[in-house]
């Protein structure tokens, strides 16, 4: 599965996808947060009307929620943007944690609509090992939001 992945992001990011980010703000990129077990790699689909990230461990990526983030005016500050989310989530799994406040701060920093979908899979995982699994999802898909805002916004 690994290099699966790998092959469709360097094809994607490659030389075919490449002029389409530059002529029309769409784009893909990748990035990862922590190291061994704990580890999280992103990958992020921008377009101009919406985004899609999806977040994975190293041990066994699949898909365990998925939440799609709705940005709109705060209801308190009509001047600041919040956003309204749904989740689904795989039974069993505990990703729609990770899901919804990812895509709402997306969705919010980015005013776009927002799907986030995550699969984090640590065999015999320690409370400290799922805790670093969530930070370093955060991490990488901050990562990803970040350098989109940088070079397409």
């Amino acid at each position: 599965m690994k290099g699966f992945v790998r092959s469709v992001v360097k094809l994607y990011a490659g030389r075919f996808y490449s002029k389409i980010m530059e002529a029309s703000g769409t784009g893909i990129l990748t990035a990862s947060a922590g190291k061994g077990r704990t580890a999280a790699n992103s990958v992020g689909i921008f377009m101009e009307r919406g985004a899609v990230l999806c977040i994975f461990g190293r041990e066994s990526p699949h898909v365990g929620a998925v939440a799609l983030a709705v940005p709109r005016p705060s209801l308190k500050d009509p001047r600041r943007l919040s956003a309204t989310s749904s989740v689904l989530t795989v039974v069993g799994h505990k990703e729609d944690e990770i899901v919804k406040p990812l895509s709402e701060e997306a969705a919010k920093k980015l005013n776009l609509t927002t799907v986030v979908v995550a699969g984090l899979h640590v065999e015999k995982a320690s409370d400290r090992d799922i805790e670093a699994l969530k930070e370093n999802a955060k991490l990488s898909a901050e990562k990803l939001v970040k350098t989109f805002m940088r070079r397409w916004k």
